[in-house]
């Protein structure tokens, strides 16, 4: 694995530079990525004894990261670990930070973040297959092994050869045909759709991970899938498309916050088609969301969310190549769609 910042030397002395008198925090994304990596940063911290005071999940958007930082500020908290969150947002926050906390970074995004204490990845090495890089050797973590490989093919990181063999040396007989179909894949969806149905409580899908209780997620699965279902349905029949871009744009607010999990699956039913569905932001409601899927490479959607959000007040975005998100006020709608198909 190919760390373009940082080291496992960085990363390892980080952990040993912690001691009992420490006030430990976790901040890191919604995502599965994000709940498996504060899974395995736990391990470690529980192995050497040591407990997290606050562990947090957050999306990106300033006003989230504020939040967290007073309650670890309230909790006295000075070492901190952040995961899987958009390198070049942190990058805004970087000073503010080291006043406050002695922190370590782990990200895979595209960004242009650097310096010590922070291991930045390829996009296609997800934040949780690098923590697992870091620890293997250092610490047991191979009871959290399907953790990882459903991390790693929800993250669509097995375009990278070497990540494929990875999968491969616990699953010798997935495919790029049937990997969807696979056990870690169902678990993956299993996970996601807990994540879905408890949007904004993310605490209590990583506890229950924890307790490796991942078939309680269950009695979840129907009531997301129908509305996934919906969801597909609903863009096929009022999704608009610009054939001169090869891009869908579809508008929809659902019960559930689903809109990556459905634009992922929309993904693969249009491989060769640039997907941007946008919805509702629940947590602030003068804003939107936007999601951005190209499954071909063809266009590289980290650019393109990027010149999107052009010009647009108060406007927050990035990601990968072939998966990004955005975020924008209401008001600038139609600045957004004027800029997406310049």
């Amino acid at each position: 694995m190919e760390y373009l910042s940082g080291s496992k030397k960085e990363f390892i002395d980080f952990l040993n530079s912690i001691g009992k008198k420490d006030r430990i925090g976790i901040i890191s994304h919604t995502d599965l990525d994000g709940i498996a990596c504060a899974i395995l940063i736990n391990e470690a911290l529980k192995q050497k004894k040591l407990k997290a005071k606050e562990i947090c999940f957050t999306s990106v958007g300033e006003e989230l990261i504020n939040d967290v930082k007073e309650k670890f500020e309230k909790k006295k908290i000075n070492k901190v670990f952040f995961s899987d969150l958009s390198g070049d947002f942190l990058l805004t926050q970087l000073e503010r930070f080291k006043k406050i906390f002695d922190f370590f970074i782990l990200d895979h995004h595209p960004s242009n973040i650097e310096g010590k204490n922070i291991i930045k990845t390829k996009s296609e090495d997800c934040t949780t297959l690098v923590l697992y890089d870091l620890l293997k050797k250092e610490f047991n973590v191979e009871k959290w092994k399907e953790l990882v490989l459903a991390t790693a093919i929800s993250e669509f990181p097995h375009a990278s050869k070497e990540n494929f063999e990875f999968i491969k040396e616990t699953y010798p007989s997935i495919n790029s045909e049937n990997i969807w179909d696979s056990v870690p894949a169902k678990e993956a969806e299993k996970i996601g759709f807990a994540l879905i149905y408890f949007k904004e409580k993310e605490k209590k899908v990583f506890n229950l991970l924890q307790k490796q209780k991942i078939n309680s997620f269950g009695k979840y699965y129907e009531r997301i899938e129908k509305e996934v279902d919906d969801y597909k349905k609903d863009f096929r029949k009022d999704a608009e498309f610009y054939p001169e871009k090869n891009l869908y744009l579809f508008y929809k607010n659902s019960k559930y916050h689903l809109i990556s999990l459905a634009i992922n699956k929309l993904a693969l039913e249009f491989p060769e088609k640039t997907i941007v569905c946008i919805n509702d932001s629940r947590n602030s409601p003068e804003f939107l969301s936007a999601s951005f899927r190209n499954q071909s490479g063809k266009e590289n959607m980290n650019l393109l969310v990027r010149k999107a959000l052009i010009g647009l007040e108060n406007a927050t975005g990035g990601g990968h190549p072939k998966a990004s998100g955005g975020r924008f006020m209401k008001k600038d709608l139609e600045k957004f769609k004027n800029n997406l198909l310049k």
